[in-house]
């Protein structure tokens, strides 16, 4: 499955997106609408949110967190932080990928009141469809999907497609968006 969004505007090129006012102690769903120079988390948050957060099992995350759901455990997996698997436990599920655009985040900071950060990357070409790749249910979980604006400009969601792509059935087809819930 995936989202196509279709718009149109500038082609792909190397920009600087900055994201202002950036609240303090409040869980905020984030998208990348540029691919970050250095996609690694710690090299996007760590200058603004008081350094990077590691990848240890001891790191505590008191100045920033970061996660995305991971389908296969049914659970959210954090940057530098164990993660609770299917049973409550924490274990090392492992980290959210690397940051890509089009896919959403969680992202939590307690470092600075109304922070203005910058990422510096590559924008999505606008100049046709961009496709987000859906997660599909697994280990007996549903699928689930979080996505984020792959543009530097508002997008109306509800006026993007899904296609479905089923090589075993050879089903083929788009459908609105508000359909698809």
């Amino acid at each position: 499955l995936g989202i196509i969004i279709c718009t149109s505007a500038l082609f792909a090129q190397t920009s600087n997106y900055a994201y202002p006012s950036f609240p303090k102690d409040q869980w905020v769903l984030i998208g990348f609408p540029v691919t970050p120079t250095d996609p690694d988390p710690d090299a996007v948050w760590g200058p603004y949110f008081g350094g990077g957060q590691g990848h240890d099992d001891n790191a505590d995350n008191t100045q920033w967190r970061f996660s995305r759901w991971n389908n296969y455990y049914d659970t959210y997996v954090r940057w530098g932080e164990l993660d609770r698997d299917t049973n409550g436990v924490y274990t090392d599920i492992g980290e959210p990928t690397a940051i890509i655009t089009g896919w959403g985040y969680w992202f939590y900071q307690n470092n600075a009141s109304e922070a203005t950060f910058n990422v510096t990357g590559t924008k999505a070409n606008d100049q046709q469809s961009y496709q987000i790749q859906l997660d599909a249910p697994q280990n007996n979980h549903r699928g689930r999907t979080m996505v984020g604006n792959p543009f530097t400009f508002p997008i109306d969601w509800k006026n993007s497609e899904v296609i479905v792509h089923s090589e075993s059935e050879h089903l083929d087809m788009t459908i609105p968006l508000l359909t698809a819930n």
